[in-house]
């Protein structure tokens, strides 16, 4: 009987987590289709609580995926900050390069062909979707960090992944979470292309 009920508390707690990740991470995506910087706090709250909800899962990409997310999160306040000095517009937004989508895009190959094999060997549990995810969302990151418009057109692939890796997982909440991201990414995409003002 003890044993049962250290069973539920133990479960209430990741289920816990996890609605707490999902509240922490729709504030973030707000915030991020409107480019402010309480986006990147938001960020560093929600990929830490879905960093222990992913090693819990044994969930080793999105582990290190959101542990990159907290330390991109201090690259991107300082980022927004020195890009926000230079106009008062609301979007501030950088041309991307073909030399940044040709690297990126070799990055996304090789990275993912190297992830299967190795979160196969980590038992992971969703390698192939673990392995797409972790480097589109990584340039996508980035990409977000250079205010690259672009970003929303990873971000609406790598959600959608999301939302099914985390269905097949039985996480819902973070589940439902991503799929209010795809939701956002769609918006943040059409804000961002009617509100930008174009950088150097």
């Amino acid at each position: 009987m003890l044993d049962k009920m250290a069973l539920l508390k133990i479960n209430d707690f990741w289920n816990w987590l996890e609605l707490i990740a999902t509240i922490v991470g729709m504030i973030f995506v707000i915030l991020e289709v409107k480019q402010k910087m309480g986006m990147w706090c938001a960020n560093m709250l929600s990929s830490s609580m879905i960093v222990a909800i992913s090693c819990h899962q044994m969930l080793w990409g999105t582990m290190a995926l959101n542990i990159y997310y907290v330390v991109m999160s201090f690259v991107g306040i300082y980022q927004l900050n020195k890009d926000k000095s230079q106009t008062s517009s609301d979007i501030v937004v950088r041309p991307i390069t073909k030399k940044v989508v040709l690297t990126s895009i070799i990055v996304f190959l090789f990275s993912s062909i190297v992830l299967v094999f190795l979160l196969k060997l980590l038992n992971d549990p969703q390698p192939i979707l673990d392995a797409l995810v972790m480097p589109a969302s990584f340039i996508a990151t980035y990409w977000l960090t250079k205010s690259y418009i672009q970003h929303w057109y990873i971000w609406i692939v790598a959600d959608a992944l999301m939302t099914v890796l985390f269905m097949l997982q039985g996480s819902y909440s973070v589940a439902f979470m991503y799929s209010f991201f795809l939701g956002a990414s769609i918006v943040g995409l059409i804000h961002w292309h009617q509100k930008k003002t174009i950088i150097a």
